[in-house]
């Protein structure tokens, strides 16, 4: 396998069949595998990556812009993955990495009020750094509940 040696490196993994951003970070200390249907990409930024990607304007983006399955789920295919327009705030973003870092301690401890409030930021974080309105926000709950 010529990229056998990146399984070693920080990553994201996905899933190609779901309703939603199901990205899953895995510190370069973790060596991890994947099998089919499942997509992995590494790199920089990583962490900031994982938020991002697991936002709701995400999974409403590609909802709007992706193929579906015969039963309407969307595909995550990696090429639909690497066409998201990232903000340029990403590149940028050691404060969305700080809220990740504390996510993930969150989740060690188990702390559902703190995964909650955090994840809340992260997801607020997001829409700023598109310039989504308290309008469009809203807007875009209602897609989700409705």
């Amino acid at each position: 396998c010529a990229y056998h040696e990146k399984f070693a490196e920080e990553k994201l993994f996905w899933m190609d069949l779901t309703p939603e951003g199901r990205f899953s970070y895995c510190p370069i200390r973790e060596e991890m595998y994947c099998a089919n249907t499942v997509y992995f990409m590494h790199g920089p930024m990583m962490k900031r990556l994982a938020a991002f990607l697991n936002s709701s304007l995400i999974t409403w983006y590609v909802n709007k812009t992706t193929v579906t399955s015969g039963m309407g789920t969307p595909r995550w295919f990696a090429v639909t993955v690497e066409n998201i327009p990232v903000p340029s705030d990403l590149l940028n973003g050691g404060e969305l990495e700080g809220m990740v870092d504390d996510l993930l301690m969150a989740m060690e401890k188990d702390a559902i009020e703190e995964i909650d409030e955090l994840e809340g930021a992260i997801e607020h974080w997001v829409l700023k750094a598109y310039g989504i309105t308290e309008t469009q926000r809203r807007a875009l709950n209602r897609t989700k509940t409705g």
